[in-house]
């Protein structure tokens, strides 16, 4: 809900090659979201892997682990870090997916997770920007610009 999609279809149109998680792991799940977290976990892992690969990408994803972010690092890409605070994050997926919403609790767990690992994964950063605030268009072209970089 930092406003990955949104920025990746603008980047998309501006002729970027992007290459998004959610996707992959739908096509490998038979074109089903999958309702298991460990079936999600294996599919984004899957996903890694094979994005890892390619060349001239911009692979957008929820959620790297330390060794996959020190991975894609060591591989040159580019790791490019949006947030938002926690509270604008969940009104955004309030807004998307309705509200009550679902599995709360993975949302809180991924989020407390994602803010202990930060420190320690900062210094791979290209870029880390706080979209709380940031209009969609004008992200997309500040990403336009550190990845032409």
């Amino acid at each position: 809900n930092s406003g990955k999609s949104t920025t990746s279809a603008l980047l998309k149109e501006m002729g970027w090659p992007v290459v998004e998680v959610d996707d992959i792991a739908q096509e490998k799940n038979n074109g089903i979201w999958p309702e298991s977290e460990a079936v999600l976990d294996v599919l984004f892992e899957e996903a890694n892997d094979e994005v890892i690969k390619l060349d001239n990408v911009m692979y957008v994803t929820s959620f790297l682990d330390r060794s996959d972010v020190e991975r894609f690092y060591n591989a040159g890409f580019k790791i490019i870090e949006l947030h938002a605070t926690y509270e604008e994050l969940r009104r955004r997926r309030i807004s998307r997916d309705g509200y009550p919403m679902d599995n709360w609790e993975r949302f809180d767990r991924n989020y407390n997770n994602y803010k202990k690992l930060v420190p320690d994964i900062s210094k791979y950063f290209s870029l880390s920007v706080d979209t709380t605030s940031v209009d969609s268009k004008e992200l997309a072209s500040l990403l336009d610009k550190e990845l032409r970089r």
